[in-house]
């Protein structure tokens, strides 16, 4: 395989494979403002934080980490200016005290945060004004959850000083590649340099799996799941276990639990999806951990090769992209081949691409068991020879292809549809007609 291929693939994984503490737009916002109020070196008595819709609809409805059960924009932006730990940067609100947190209910109750919707091109767009005494430093984030593009201190240019500057930040291109790349990297083991992101990806993510099974959190979608176990029967056990932990691990991180997360493409519910199904079917096949870690590689490769073409957010519900690579490893990891693996792609794809994102919030939990459920059952038919043929709706004549397909269809044509949803959520569009 190319050596330069390899290395492209590698660095994508190393770079994408970070642990984030809760929902990653809460914590974008937290870094935002964590980077202006570090120049003030003081807290700020004024936070004017601009948004762009799409981190709006992700912020409103969850809770923020470590944060007592705060919610919404106004607590993360304030406890990101009272943390003033950027270097942290996705765990930027790991270390706040019970004081802290005291201080940020103050502050909000105070109204010292103004929100105002960002209107961007970027559907990733945050922009931190942090005031106090007569000076204002800014933040922008934009594209990536903490690339960083501008920070200055009343009109200077910062950036260049700060440890989470823009030049860290890459950004990868997979429109030259296609599934047989992505399984040649993995079964000729080209990954080692990636193998500690990959290893720390299951640690963090089975914990907080275990923590949701454990333990009450938003509507315990994932303890349903497991639930339903019963029987002998090894197949039936590691795909509900599967669902489950996936599941469990969303329910915790959209409450508030303070477990990090690694993610995938910017988010840890598709960090949980790509990364908990293969975990459990290792667990329950007893997979030897070379081929479990390869497997692993290729779940997020594959979740990562399909959002190259969605965008980070969108109307898109990523856990539908995330199940796909994530069932694709697991039937990989049992000995499918790679017509199989095209198969599960297009029956998946062709069945739920439908699935909208409408925030992040307790229900993300069931989007994923849902997502799970569909790419299971679109595995099940392919080992029946089943696929989806070219001009069923949407699906092309091979997975590629209906993963391009897919991704021109979000990005583009449900553009329309997320500024539909985020307008519903704010209360904006009013109700036509009347129920019946």
């Amino acid at each position: 395989m190319d050596k330069e291929l390899c290395q492209r693939l590698t660095a994508v994984l190393v770079h994408e494979l970070i642990p984030a503490l809760g929902c990653t737009e809460p914590i974008a916002i937290a870094y935002c403002t964590s980077c202006a109020a570090s120049l003030l070196e003081q807290v700020p008595d004024k936070i004017i934080l601009e948004a762009s819709s799409n981190i709006i609809k992700n912020v409103k409805s969850v809770i923020v980490p470590n944060s007592h059960g705060m919610k919404g924009i106004e607590a993360a932006a304030i406890l990101g200016a009272l943390a003033c730990a950027p270097e942290r940067k996705l765990e930027v609100l790991e270390g706040l005290t019970d004081e802290q947190i005291a201080q940020a209910e103050r502050l909000l109750s105070e109204g010292i945060c103004e929100v105002r919707r960002l209107e961007s091109t970027h559907p990733l767009h945050i922009i931190a004004r942090c005031q106090a005494d007569g000076h204002e430093a800014l933040a922008e984030i934009c594209d990536q959850h903490t690339h960083l593009v501008r920070l200055a201190l009343d009109g200077e240019n910062k950036i260049e000083e700060h440890v989470g500057n823009a030049s860290a930040e890459q950004s990868f291109d997979f429109s030259d590649l296609q599934l047989k790349d992505l399984m040649d990297y993995v079964e000729e083991g080209h990954f080692a340099e990636a193998e500690k992101s990959l290893l720390r990806q299951l640690e963090l993510n089975s914990a907080i799996a275990e923590e949701g099974l454990s333990n009450q959190w938003g509507a315990s979608i994932g303890r349903l799941h497991k639930e339903k176990i019963s029987g002998e029967e090894k197949a039936f056990i590691a795909r509900k276990m599967a669902i489950a932990m996936a599941s469990a691990g969303s329910d915790a991180r959209m409450s508030g639990c303070d477990l990090p997360v690694v993610i995938n493409s910017g988010s840890g519910n598709q960090g949980m999806t790509v990364s908990m199904p293969p975990y459990a079917y290792a667990r329950v096949y007893d997979i030897p951990h070379e081929r479990l870690m390869k497997a692993l590689a290729l779940a997020n490769l594959i979740a990562l090769y399909q959002k190259n073409f969605i965008g980070r957010l969108s109307a898109f519900c990523g856990a539908v992209s995330a199940a796909v690579g994530s069932v694709c490893a697991v039937a990989w990891m049992l000995g499918g081949d790679e017509d199989l693996l095209q198969r599960i792609i297009n029956n998946t794809l062709g069945t739920i691409s439908g699935m909208v994102c409408d925030g992040a919030k307790a229900s993300c939990a069931s989007k994923i068991a849902a997502a799970l459920n569909v790419a299971f059952d679109a595995y099940d038919l392919a080992e029946r020879g089943i696929s989806f043929a070219s001009g069923d709706g949407i699906v092309k004549a091979n997975a590629d292809e209906t993963i391009r397909a897919v991704g021109r269809m979000a990005r583009l044509g449900m553009r329309a549809t997320d500024a539909e949803i985020i307008d519903i959520m704010l209360s904006k569009t009013a109700e036509k007609g009347s129920a019946r």
